[in-house]
Formats: structure tokens, sequence, C-alpha cells
């Protein structure tokens, strides 16, 4: 098998992995999702691991379920953080004039990788600053603002750390590149927020705080919201191939139509139950049972008197 760390461009890596896995007896849509998960584990680790993540600042509840703050904060080398890195006006931030936001960098046990909100991103002589509007009509984003209100939330950027440069400066390290984007995260404010960027995989939250369990409506709404994201997603996706395909891109499509047929056997169903007709059949049982219950109460309540 090819090692992928020969290779710098993943269509020429796809096309001498794939034909291997096939020959190794894989099905063709299985050998796209191996040569994938293999390009994307190469190098450190998994994709996931490659993410690196820093503190920026307290974030301010602004009224109405708006909070802000400073998600990177400038400092110089005469000044750094704990490990001796800082961020300043002139590093690359990339293009990125929004962040997804997120709570606990996706790692939460009850709202996963659910995507909150986007933040938008403002540079100023003091940091990046980072503003969003959260939903006061779900009760978890509504108890995320009241922590906020008790000066509980802090901002955590992360970034993919292959992209992440960093450069000498006097008697410190001065991070050129750290591009905004990716992940804005909300987390219970660290007990040191100038602290170095660190792996994800490393890090800890500093404070837990648990978010109350969600209900089935509640759960079903957060996965309703999930599809609806990655319906979006996969519609630019579509929208901004290249035609005509490439061997390639045809290969990895028909996997993805593929892995997507689940969801469309599901949606037949559910439109199935929905158009349905309601069973009658039910409801003169449940009609007598109603009846014979209030007889019992009222019988219940002569003898009482008696």
């Amino acid at each position: 098998m090819p090692d992928p760390m020969d290779y710098d461009d993943k269509d020429k890596w796809m096309e001498a992995c794939i034909p291997k896995m096939i020959d190794e007896g894989k099905p063709q849509d299985q050998a796209v999702a191996a040569c994938n998960s293999m390009w994307e584990s190469r190098g450190e680790g998994k994709a996931a691991d490659d993410t690196l993540i820093t503190y920026g600042g307290a974030v301010k509840a602004l009224g109405g379920g708006r909070v802000g703050g400073y998600l990177v904060r400038f400092s110089t080398d005469a000044d750094p953080d704990l490990e001796g890195e800082f961020f300043t006006k002139d590093t690359d931030f990339g293009d990125a004039q929004t962040g997804t936001v997120y709570y606990q960098h996706g790692l939460d046990e009850v709202l996963g990788k659910k995507r909150l909100s986007k933040a938008t991103h403002k540079v100023d002589d003091f940091g990046v600053w980072a503003e969003t509007q959260l939903d006061m009509r779900d009760r978890y984003e509504a108890f995320i603002y009241q922590m906020a209100e008790k000066g509980k939330m802090g901002w955590s950027s992360g970034t993919a750390g292959h992209l992440v440069e960093r450069e000498p400066r006097g008697k410190a390290v001065w991070l050129k590149t750290w591009p905004l984007g990716l992940d804005d995260t909300l987390t219970p404010t660290p007990a040191e927020p100038r602290n170095t960027a660190i792996p994800l995989k490393s890090w800890q939250p500093s404070e837990v705080i648990t978010l109350p369990k969600p209900t089935l409506v509640e759960r079903i709404q957060i996965e309703t919201n999930n599809i609806e994201l990655l319906t979006r997603d996969l519609r630019d996706l579509v929208d901004g191939i290249d035609r005509p395909l490439s061997e390639i891109k045809r290969v990895e499509l028909a996997a993805l139509s593929e892995s997507c047929s689940g969801f469309d056997a599901v949606r037949r169903e559910m439109q199935s139950i929905l158009t349905a007709q309601p069973s009658t059949r039910l409801v003169g049982p449940r009609l007598i049972n109603h009846e014979l219950a209030e007889h019992r109460k009222r019988l219940a309540r002569i003898l009482q008197e008696q």
C-alpha cells in the first residue's frame, strides 16, 4: 500500500490508493472511504488531533441573548503567554470574517457538535473581538447565556494545526498564522485565560458545567437542525463541483450518494406514515375506557360520602 506521506495532492493519492484497495477485494465505496480515512490520518494523527486551540477572553452578556468578547488577545514578545507565544495585529487570521460557534469545542456530551450560531469577527488594537446571537428559545443556549451573565463563559478559538505558522521574536515565539473561522468555542472561563495554543486532544475543560439533559422533543429538534445544516453543506458541495468530473471525483460522489441513501429511505417511510389514514379502531375502546374511569371516580366519591 502506498504511503500517503509520499503524496502532496489528495487526488494523486486517491488514484494510487483506490485501485490497490479494490485489488485487495474491497468494494469501490469501501475503498474510497478507507483511502479517505488514511489520507486524513496521515502525519501525526487523525484530523481531529491536528486541531489546535487557544483561549481568548471572558464573554460578556450584551443583552437579549447576544454575547461578545475577545476570541484572540494581542500581546508582545515582552508579554507572551505561559509558553512564550503571542499574537499581534499582524498575525494572519485568514479571510474568515465569521466563525462557527460551538460549545466546549464540540466535545460536550449533551450538545456534541451542534453548531450554535455564527460569530462575527472584528480586529481592533486589543485583539479579535467575536460577537454572536444565541437563540433564547433554545434552553441550552439560554443556559449558556445565563452562565455568561454570571461571568462563567469565555471564548476559545480552534484552528487546523498544519496551517499554523510560528516565528521566533525576541525571547518569545510569534504566532504568525492562525486561520480563524473553523471553531469559535464558548467554554466555561478557564483559570488561566492566556494559556498557550495546545492540541485539542490534550484539552480538558477547566470547569465542568452540566447542561440539562435533553427531552425527546429537544433531541429531535437538535437532530433536525443538524440535518438541515448537513443538507445545506451538501447542496453547497454539489453546486461547487467543476464539470466535467474527474474519475476520482465521480467515485467520491458515488460513495457519498450511497451513504445518503439511508436518509432518503427514512424520509420515504416517514412520508408514508404521514399520508396514511388514521385508524379509527382504537377510538371506541379508548372512549369506553375513559368513561369507565370517570364512573369509577364518581363511585369512589359516593362511597367516601356515605
